[in-house]
């Protein structure tokens, strides 16, 4: 008897089997995509938390809070093109939404050191809801 005709090892072989290709797709599809959700979850948090300085610019602009939520809109959107690179299964649809909502919330951004009416900016919150399919807080 060979050691290839040993049950004990064929079974020894086929959970080694079993647990590398789990972890291959933990680490390659899952992980990645529960990054990227949750920079969405921090996304839709921060348009909220952010609403009245994102739709009155002017009466914020140039207060230290203007200048955190500019920084903070910035960084999500660095870390949304981030983290859609990083996921091994993509499609091109997905991929001109993620960076159509990147975009604006750069427009988000450097728009609040301007005096702006805010307009503009529901206009970009509203895009980037749509573009990440974050539906839109209603209170009752």
């Amino acid at each position: 008897m060979t050691i290839l005709d040993n049950p004990i090892f064929q079974t020894v072989l086929s959970g080694v089997f079993v647990l590398v290709i789990s972890d291959i797709i933990q680490n390659y599809c899952l992980k990645p995509f529960q990054h990227y959700k949750e920079v969405i979850g921090k996304i839709d948090n921060a348009l909220q938390f952010y609403a009245n300085i994102v739709g009155n610019p002017s009466t914020f602009s140039g207060t230290d809070n203007a200048k955190e939520c500019s920084t903070i809109l910035r960084s999500l959107s660095s870390d949304l093109a981030a983290t859609r690179r990083q996921m091994s299964v993509r499609w091109r649809s997905n991929d001109k939404k993620i960076s159509d909502a990147a975009r604006e919330l750069i427009g988000l951004s450097n728009s609040l050191g301007k005096t702006d009416t805010g307009e503009t900016n529901d206009v970009r919150r509203q895009k980037i809801r749509e573009a990440l399919d974050i539906p839109e807080f209603k209170s009752q």
